[in-house]
């Protein structure tokens, strides 16, 4: 019990400094530069109509990784609509990042789409062309909004979760994936002071979400009922590989 309550204090201390950070300017592009390949392929990661959407070549490598937190929704993901209406907290004006990814095989690891607004307008209308292009289907897409907000003395990422639709009001479906094996993934849930950004009261703590998970295969979490307005930290901790390495990821989100 020790040993794991260190790990978690371990993996905390380390993603906390990993997310401070200076808030980003206003930027001319929606382009993350590591993904950006030269080349005359149509279909390659390029801005395209006030985004940037596409395949790159190198692979993303992690233990441990968020691609998608949205609430869940109707039945518009199983529809082909030719736009889909993303909508997200706009409860203050910082600039927002929203990225969306493919979930299943087999673009999962080369598709990205990346769209920076200087002002939180708390909606899109993402194009669906492409992704049709691609033989893709919405439901099979993650997408993931999230900015720099101050707590405390501090900068933090914090996440909006999407809204798409009709939805489910008070329940959050967060798909997390791997490069790893993974085993023992559990996950905790709990309201932060909102000047501190440290956890008040826990919802959920170490809860067991599966024994083991494949690269590759998706970790999809639900968590429901009982928030008010506020900040929220999710946490999710795992050993991976061969060694069992701890590994985790802690989200800090805007719940409304």
């Amino acid at each position: 019990m020790k040993n794991n309550l260190f790990i978690q204090f371990a993996i905390f201390v380390v993603l906390f400094f990993q997310f401070i950070a200076v808030k980003p300017a206003a930027s001319d592009t929606n382009c993350v530069r590591s993904l950006i390949s030269p080349g005359e392929n149509p279909l390659r990661y390029k801005e395209r109509g006030g985004r940037c959407e596409g395949l790159y070549e190198k692979p993303k490598k992690g233990s441990l990784y968020l691609v998608s937190f949205c609430q869940p929704a109707d039945s518009t993901l199983h529809e082909r609509p030719e736009s889909l209406p993303l909508k997200w907290s706009n409860q203050n004006s910082d600039p927002v990042h929203l990225s969306g990814y493919v979930l299943n095989y087999p673009y999962s690891d080369s598709y990205q789409m990346d769209k920076i607004m200087d002002k939180n307008p708390g909606k899109y209308n993402w194009p669906l062309g492409f992704i049709y292009a691609l033989n893709i289907e919405a439901k099979e897409i993650g997408i993931v909004c999230r900015t720099i907000l101050a707590k405390g003395n501090t900068e933090k990422e914090i996440y909006y979760p999407i809204k798409i639709s009709s939805t489910v009001p008070n329940t959050y479906k967060l798909v997390f994936k791997s490069d790893y094996y993974l085993y023992d993934i559990t996950y905790s849930l709990a309201s932060v002071d909102q000047q501190s950004g440290f956890p008040i009261h826990y919802f959920h703590q170490s809860k067991p979400v599966a024994k083991f998970k494949g690269p590759d295969e998706l970790i999809i979490i639900n968590i429901e009922g009982g928030m008010q307005t506020g900040y929220y930290q999710f946490q999710i901790n795992a050993f991976y590989g061969s060694d069992h390495l701890p590994t985790g990821e802690i989200i800090w989100f805007f719940h409304d």
